[in-house]
Parts: C-alpha cells; sequence; structure tokens
C-alpha cells in the first residue's frame, strides 16, 4: 500500500512539473522578445462590471462579479483605451473603489508592452526583463498553487518516514528477536511539523513582504496548506501507538510517551477485528489486533509496521485464552 502511494504522489508531482515546464515554456516565448513602447498615463472615465456565471442545465447560476475600470490613453496622437481590471490597479474586486477611481479622477502611469503576438500589456515594471519575468510567473500561478498544496504534505510525509524509520532501527538494535509495530514519537513529530511550518512561514513572510501582492497570495495559499498539512498529520499521530512484542514480555507505549510493561503471563486475550470504514471515496476493509492484559486492550492496526508480523508472533510466543476472530 505504501509502494502504491509513493508511485502515485510521485506520477502526480510528475504531471505537475511537466505541466509547469509546458506553460513556463509558452509563457516565455510570447514574451521572449517583448519590446518595451513608453510610458503613458490612464485617466478612468467609466467602469463596467461583468458577471461570472455557470450554468447546470437550463439554470444560470452567478458565483461572482469582476470590476473593470476603463481608461484612456493617447498613442501616436490618437485617443484610445484600454480595460484593466480593478483588482490589478488596487489589488481588490470593488465596485465601490472603482466608482471612486472614477469619481476622483486617479490617473495612473504604466509602461506598454508589446508581446510577440502584437498584444499590448500594461505594466508598472521599469524593465524588459522583469516584464518578461512577471509575465512568466502570473502564467504559472495556477500550476505553483497546485504544487505547492501537494508538495509541502508529500514533504512532511517523507520527514516522518525517515524519523520513523530511524526509531525503528534503534528499537531494533536493543531488541533483535522482537516484533516491533511502531510510528514515530508524538513529541518528536510534534517538534518536526512545527520546525518546518515556521521556516516556510518565515520565508514566505519574506517573499510577501518584497513582492507584490500577487506572489504574497501564492505564499498564504503555501502557509494555509502547510498548516492543514500540519494540522492532519498532527491528529494523526495522536493515534499512534508504539507496541514492542517480545518472548517474555509486551512493551506498549502511547503517542504521549507513557510507556508500560506487561509480562506475557499477564495476557488474557488475543483477537482479531475486521471491520469496513468509509475514506470519503468509498468503504474500505480495515483490520485491527487486540491484546487484552488485564483490563488493559492493545490495539494494533493494519497501518502500522509489522502488524501481521505480529499477529504470527503473538499466535505462537503468547498463551492466549479464548483467541478469537470477528
Amino acid at each position: 500500500m505504501m509502494k502504491r502511494g509513493i508511485i502515485l504522489y510521485a506520477f502526480i508531482m510528475s504531471i505537475l512539473l511537466v505541466c509547469t515546464i509546458v506553460m513556463g515554456n509558452f509563457a516565455y516565448k510570447e514574451v521572449s522578445d517583448a519590446q518595451m513602447l513608453g510610458k503613458v498615463s490612464l485617466h478612468p472615465v467609466k467602469f463596467k462590471e461583468e458577471l461570472n456565471t455557470r450554468k447546470e442545465g437550463d439554470v444560470t447560476y452567478v458565483t461572482g462579479r469582476t470590476y473593470y475600470i476603463i481608461y484612456e490613453y493617447q498613442w501616436d496622437g490618437k485617443q484610445e483605451n484600454v480595460r484593466l481590471k480593478c483588482d490589478e490597479i488596487y489589488s481588490q474586486n470593488d465596485r465601490e473603489t472603482a466608482k471612486a477611481a472614477i469619481k476622483n479622477q486617479e490617473i495612473i502611469e504604466r509602461i506598454i508592452y508589446l508581446d510577440n503576438f502584437g498584444k499590448r500589456h500594461f505594466s508598472k515594471c521599469e524593465t524588459t526583463k522583469a516584464f518578461q519575468h512577471k509575465h512568466v510567473r502570473t502564467e504559472l500561478m495556477p500550476c505553483v498553487m497546485i504544487s505547492v498544496i501537494i508538495l509541502f504534505p508529500g514533504i512532511l510525509w517523507l520527514i516522518i518516514y525517515l524519523a520513523k524509520k530511524r526509531e525503528i532501527g534503534l528499537l531494533q538494535s536493543q531488541r533483535p528477536n522482537a516484533i516491533i509495530c511502531t510510528g514515530i514519537s508524538f513529541i518528536i513529530c510534534f517538534f518536526l511539523e512545527i520546525g518546518l511550518f515556521i521556516v516556510v512561514m518565515g520565508v514566505c513572510m519574506l517573499v510577501g513582504l518584497a513582492s507584490d501582492p500577487l506572489e504574497a497570495a501564492v505564499c498564504g495559499v503555501l502557509i494555509i496548506s502547510e498548516g492543514l498539512a500540519l494540522i492532519t498529520f498532527l491528529f494523526m499521530q495522536i493515534w499512534n501507538r508504539r507496541v514492542v512484542l517480545d518472548k517474555e514480555e509486551v512493551l506498549f507505549k502511547n503517542a504521549f510517551g507513557k510507556e508500560k510493561r506487561y509480562s506475557k503471563t499477564e495476557i488474557t486475550q488475543c483477537r482479531t477485528l475486521n471491520y469496513s470504514a468509509y475514506n470519503g471515496a468509498g468503504f474500505i476493509r480495515r483490520r485491527n489486533f487486540y491484546i487484552h492484559v488485564g483490563k488493559e486492550i492493545i490495539a494494533l492496526n493494519d497501518c502500522m509496521t509489522n502488524y501481521y508480523e505480529a499477529i504470527d508472533f503473538a499466535k505462537r510466543n503468547y498463551m492466549c485464552e479464548n483467541s478469537g476472530q470477528n
């Protein structure tokens, strides 16, 4: 199951990487030979409101509104006009902002660039190179945002997996004949994820403060995705346990570090429980193995390492009375 997950994750990231490269190449070809035509003053004359709609059958739903400001400017002795999005000028898509720009006659200055297809672009960039970089970044934004949302949970998972593997190795060296069903401890997981989150958040804040609102928005998406991944993994770790099955005793350590030791003579029952669980996409079969030690129940699930080996080990080495399967 783990190998399939890794292969699927790598496949998705590969597709996103290819899409990013293709889109980046096309975006750069649009402006690779862009020409700076000159600076103009844009005078607002009116604003326009367009409805964003979504059609389902015979019914059309309004999903939002986009506000544009129509500007006039002089070029080669002619009066021309251009339509720019309100949020591109004032960083907010708002009707009152657009009306205020017209009422107050807020004149803005932009530099005109001509791309390889003859289309004019009105930009604040002072150099052609800066304009090219900004254009490519804007075109790549969808791929970047999706990649960020998928990439950072993967990084967290990799860190947890490597730390988990190291912990198992240390335990196995101390008890070479034992079966270890474990995961990374809650405390280690917490500090690993918090540390990564702080680093990412710090970088994003620096980039966001030093860049335009568009790049700051990407950083916001990155922080949100990282935060959601952090919360998800922390909740997953609460259910994480470490169980060591030795020939003479059973060691149980919960996610918060509390450890208990039991002699194998205290074990009264071993049983398996199979059930179906809904994971959002459908029902999946899950398996649990329970070791009863007096009033304590030590539970192993099929997501833990060495799950099936632990069942065989318990059946061979522990005298479990009333063992059963449900």
